[in-house]
Parts: C-alpha cells; sequence; structure tokens
C-alpha cells in the first residue's frame, strides 16, 4: 500500500515517518555551546579587568617582569571579553571556536606548569568553581578538567560545522 515513497494509509491519507529528535538536539546544542562559552569568557575577562590581582600573582610568578604585569593583565582580559562576544553574537563562528579552544590549550598548559610548580600562587585567576571546597593544587586540576570538558565541547561544534560546509560543497559540486 504505497503511493509514491509515501506509505498510505487505510484512508489513504500519508503516514508521516517518525520525528527524529537526535539531529534537533544536536543542532540546537551547536548553537548553545558556543554561547555558553563566550558568556564564560565575558565573565572571566571582565573578572581580570574588574580585580586582576589573582592573575597579577600569576604574571609575577612566571617572571614577568612588574611593568608589564598591568597591561597584560588589560591585554588577556579584553582579549577574553572579544572573543566571549564574538561567541555570543556568533560573528566568525568557526574561526572564533578554533581561536577559543588554543586560548584554553594556552590557560591549560599554564595551569599545568602551575600545578607542577613548587609554591604555586593560591588563586591562579581562573573561575574557580569548586574554590570554596578544594585546595588550591584541586582547583587547578579542576581548571585543567573544565578546560578539556569546553575545547572537547567546541571541537565537536567545529567537527559538525566543518562537516555541513563539507556536505554543501560536495553537493555543490555534484550539481555543477
Amino acid at each position: 500500500m504505497t503511493q509514491g515513497d509515501v506509505a498510505v494509509g487505510p484512508d489513504s491519507a500519508p503516514i508521516q515517518p517518525p520525528r527524529r529528535w537526535g539531529p534537533r538536539v544536536a543542532r540546537w546544542a551547536e548553537e548553545v555551546i558556543p554561547r555558553g562559552v563566550g558568556l564564560l569568557f565575558l565573565h572571566a575577562g571582565g573578572t581580570k579587568w574588574w580585580d586582576g590581582s589573582k592573575i597579577h600573582r600569576v604574571f609575577a610568578f612566571d617572571g614577568v617582569p612588574q611593568p608589564l604585569i598591568v597591561p597584560l593583565t588589560h591585554v588577556v582580559g579584553v582579549c577574553e571579553i572579544v572573543l566571549g562576544l564574538i561567541l555570543v553574537i556568533g560573528i566568525a563562528r568557526r574561526r572564533a571556536v578554533v581561536a577559543t579552544i588554543l586560548v584554553l590549550f594556552v590557560y591549560s598548559v599554564q595551569l599545568a606548569y602551575l600545578i607542577a610548580a613548587d609554591n604555586p600562587p593560591k588563586d591562579c585567576g581562573c573561575i574557580a568553581l569548586m574554590a570554596k571546597y578544594a585546595s588550591a593544587k584541586q582547583t587547578m586540576v579542576l581548571g585543567l578538567v573544565r578546560n578539556a570538558f569546553l575545547a572537547a565541547c567546541l571541537e565537536w561544534v567545529r567537527l559538525r560545522s566543518a562537516g555541513r560546509v563539507r556536505g554543501a560543497v560536495g553537493a555543490k559540486k555534484e550539481d555543477g
């Protein structure tokens, strides 16, 4: 009982195929993840801009010359704010996602260095969700886990968008 490729019921009304939620949820997550990370970067950059004392201690521990610490803190804060705005607004999303993954990698290298160092600063200037309940080293390890999770989510978004672009390019080649 088919009419073309559509199944037909006893009253001759076409039977609709079941709706799949997977692609819709994936598309929704693909929109939400970069914006959520963008909000996180906006908060982190604003915090560094408002009170850079924690990051000042990290830069001093890293051996950055004293006259460069405050300007460098402002540069890092502004870069985080700009990257956060770009992610939230959605401008050049694929490039912004790649840039964010690279920034998270650099921050993770810094965290790993602080974890391995003797007598690092107690607070790395990161967004520490569990700082009240953990030691400084535990907070830094949680920061590494957070960065890895965020980078993995952003990489998933990047791969999905790259697959969609490749599929569109492949379809154009077949048509033309």
